[in-house]
């Protein structure tokens, strides 16, 4: 939209976090101070309801992606889920993406 600023995006790769998320979604949307936003979930195969927990955010109306992508080994499922993530959110979204890769 001509003059309102670009939102925000966040990628969050997860696999088994649904207890922690309960606290962590609800800081990263408090932080984005009201600023329009997309929080792209990528789940590398959880199975401990973090998937529903997430959808069912969604379906609350928070702007939330949920993308599945179960992969072997957890660094191969949170390097994996990074790149979908951050793929869906450049060709979905207009929003600002900031990228800080973890070493």
């Amino acid at each position: 939209m001509p003059g309102q600023p670009n939102g925000v995006a966040v990628n969050l790769p997860v696999l088994n976090e649904r207890a922690a998320l309960e606290t962590v979604v609800p800081a990263i949307i408090r932080q984005l101070c009201g600023r329009r936003h997309t929080l792209c979930a990528v789940d590398g195969g959880s199975t401990d309801g973090t998937v529903e927990f997430l959808r069912g955010l969604a379906q609350a109306g928070e702007s939330i992606i949920v993308i599945e992508r179960p992969r072997p080994g957890r660094g191969c499922q949170r390097g994996d889920a990074s790149r979908a993530g951050l793929a869906w959110l450049l060709d979905h979204t207009d929003h600002e993406v900031f990228v800080d890769i973890d070493g």
